[in-house]
């Protein structure tokens, strides 16, 4: 998790306050007592301040070193400089052998969910759940059998995008909230704005040059293929 530095402060605030509670509750209300407690909290708060100073600090050091980066981009951008190019090229046989690997994990993976669902449900359940288990167990073939096909439609039209060009952003977005929360990886070549796994987001930085090798799939997402970074083309 990334924070701001305005919430990095406010964090190390409210932690520098816990030591001083710690301590008043200690001397106050149990000056005789068990007060070990109080000081294990308030070392333990101290240590955490610690680690916020760092965090502060490391997250200054990135963004001091970006800044010349970002702005030698917003003046390539200024100038007209296009900072990525887009082209079609066609499916190798190693192209569709990584599509054909995903789709088999994927489907592996939706037949054992809904599988242990619909198990779940038989087993636990009466009446009205025992009936959403079966429709569970019967839904597996249509998934299947919509994800095959949308992957047919991919291997058929034959062809893959190429981005190549330089790092401009990298962010994340999060929806949902508590346990439902998730975490979206971004990284923008030139104008282009491509969702990634998280290794490849920590992977590359702004400034690197990279190609990404991408496919329309499924329907109104990418998957990436290949990425590559290009080493001597960016501008660090």
């Amino acid at each position: 998790m990334r924070f701001k530095p305005g919430q990095i402060l406010a964090l190390f605030l409210f932690d520098f306050a816990i030591p001083a509670g710690m301590a008043y509750l200690a001397f106050t209300n149990y000056p005789d007592g068990d007060w070990k407690i109080f000081v294990g909290i308030a070392v333990a708060s101290f240590l955490f301040s610690f680690f916020l100073i760092y965090l502060f600090w490391s997250q200054h050091k990135t963004s001091q070193k970006n800044d010349p980066i970002r702005q030698k981009i917003a003046s390539l951008r200024a100038s007209g400089q296009e900072l990525h190019v887009n082209r079609e090229e066609a499916l190798q046989e190693e192209d569709i052998s990584i599509l054909n690997n995903y789709l088999k994990k994927t489907l592996l993976i939706v037949t054992i969910v809904l599988g242990i669902l619909a198990l779940l449900f038989g087993i636990l359940g009466e009446d009205m759940v025992k009936l959403v288990g079966l429709a569970s167990l019967i839904g597996i073939y249509p998934i299947r059998k919509y994800m095959s096909k949308d992957m047919e439609r991919v291997i058929t039209a034959g062809k893959k995008k190429v981005t190549r060009g330089i790092i401009t952003d990298r962010f994340t977005t999060t929806s949902g909230s508590g346990k439902s929360k998730s975490t979206d990886y971004w990284i923008m070549i030139g104008d282009v704005k491509l969702k990634v796994e998280r290794s490849k987001y920590v992977a590359y930085q702004v400034g690197e040059a990279a190609e990404f090798q991408t496919v329309d799939y499924p329907k109104g997402s990418v998957f990436v293929l290949k990425d590559e970074k290009l080493e001597g083309a960016g501008l660090k």
